[in-house]
């Protein structure tokens, strides 16, 4: 499966969600973190298969292609915006979240920057590597250049059955991981920092500009140079502080609007 999965806008602040089965593989424009007050999913993203627990913290990194299977009867979750992020992201555990989360029913904006310096000073868990198609994921993420018949070979393994299995477990082919990499690392590249593109093209993987033109537009929805012309990405919100480009003042305005319509959305919205 080569299609991109779909965008999804954040919603900021507190939602309780029932017991569903998961959520298929989807996008977020936008870098967010989300506090985890009580229940259990497995999260299956860039960053690798990870479990996440309640008290956790997960770092989401801008158009990391996630999915989600509920491991609980239910679960609550706080939304944050997070400024800029570019690593892969990861699950944070055992830090002091208390004051983060009350500050958050009141102001996101707040909470998020608390955050940020807990999750600043602490290592993100590692995922999980039980399985061979874990250490693919981690080694993909590593190195985006890695052949995968020759990591299939070295573990004794042929491609098909590397193929089948990665799918099974990320719900994308690995080659596709490693293709929806590569455009990720060009991209921050074009939004944070002046390079040509030609040498961002060449340095990143690509074959030739036009192919990074086409594998950065199928994830972020714009094609590089209007990523460059756009100059910032985000738009301020009412009170002067500034909104990733696609949560909208209404997302952001706290628990009690997210709560109102948390129940009518939230099959869809499992982690999102």
């Amino acid at each position: 499966m080569n299609s991109q999965p779909p965008r999804r806008v954040i919603r900021a602040g507190f939602e309780r969600i029932p017991q569903v089965a998961g959520m298929a593989p989807h996008q977020h424009a936008e870098a967010y973190a989300t506090l985890l007050p009580d229940g259990a999913y497995a999260l299956y993203a860039y960053a690798g298969r990870l479990q996440v627990e309640a008290g956790d913290v997960v770092l989401q990194s801008p158009s990391d292609r996630h999915a989600d299977a509920m491991q609980s009867a239910g679960l609550s979750l706080i939304r944050l915006p997070l400024r800029a992020e570019t690593s892969l992201g990861g699950v944070g555990r055992g830090l002091d979240i208390d004051d983060a989360r009350r500050v958050s029913l009141t102001d996101a904006y707040a909470a998020a920057q608390m955050l940020a310096a807990l999750l600043a000073a602490a290592a993100p868990r590692p995922p999980a590597e039980a399985e061979w198609s874990d250490r693919l994921a981690a080694d993909l993420a590593a190195g985006p250049r890695l052949r995968i018949d020759a990591w299939a070979a070295a573990e004794g393994l042929s491609r098909e059955q590397v193929a089948r299995r990665f799918r099974t477990t990320f719900g994308i082919s690995p080659a596709q991981f490693r293709t929806e990499l590569v455009a990720r690392n060009a991209w921050f590249r074009i939004t944070g920092t002046s390079e040509p593109p030609s040498q961002i093209a060449a340095e990143a993987g690509h074959a030739d500009q036009a192919h990074m033109t086409r594998a950065v537009r199928a994830p972020t929805g714009a094609r590089p140079a209007s990523w460059r012309a756009s100059k910032s990405f985000k738009t301020p919100d009412r009170a002067g502080r500034r909104l990733p480009r696609h949560l909208t003042v209404a997302d952001a305005a706290g628990p009690a609007e997210a709560t109102a319509s948390g129940d009518r959305h939230a099959a869809s919205e499992l982690c999102a």
